[in-house]
């Protein structure tokens, strides 16, 4: 009889936990709001910045060069700098008018007998790029070259 009460405690146990849930419960959501659609004839742009609103990384030193300019040569004839180094060339000559020209950077400056032109900006572009006299200065003048480089 003690395990005929066993089996019937242990049946009524399984009966009672396999109840059944209902298979789905009604779901309920929250209204979503719609989004607008954007008319066609709207452009999203990105704001614009002018020369005069860019702001310029700091940098505490100039590379400063002091460029001597006499037939036909530059002293010193290779200038070599780093990507954004800030670069100031002083420059004159010590015989006749030359000229000291950097293309790529806008630079020209005409360097009469021993007055000084100073020249600064920013070295931003990589590269090895000539700079020459465009003054005729003599015989040597087609030769009068150097070279700025910037790593």
């Amino acid at each position: 009889m003690k395990k005929l009460l066993v089996l019937l405690v242990l049946f009524l146990f399984i009966a009672c936990s396999k109840q059944e849930e209902p298979l789905s419960a009604p779901i309920r959501s929250s209204p979503v709001p719609a989004i607008p659609e954007q008319p066609d004839n709207i452009i999203i742009e990105e704001p614009v910045v002018t020369p005069q609103e860019q702001v310029e990384p700091e940098t505490t030193a100039v590379k400063e060069f002091r460029v001597v300019a006499s037939q036909w040569k530059f002293t010193p004839n290779t200038i070599e700098v780093s990507q954004g180094d800030r670069v100031r060339i002083i420059a004159h000559s010590e015989d006749v008018t030359h000229g000291f020209v950097i293309k790529e950077y806008d630079i020209s400056m005409q360097l009469d007998d021993n007055t000084e032109k100073t020249v600064e900006f920013v070295a931003d572009k990589k590269g090895t790029f000539s700079f020459f006299c465009n003054i005729p200065c003599g015989s040597g003048h087609g030769g009068m070259r150097g070279q700025l480089i910037v790593r």
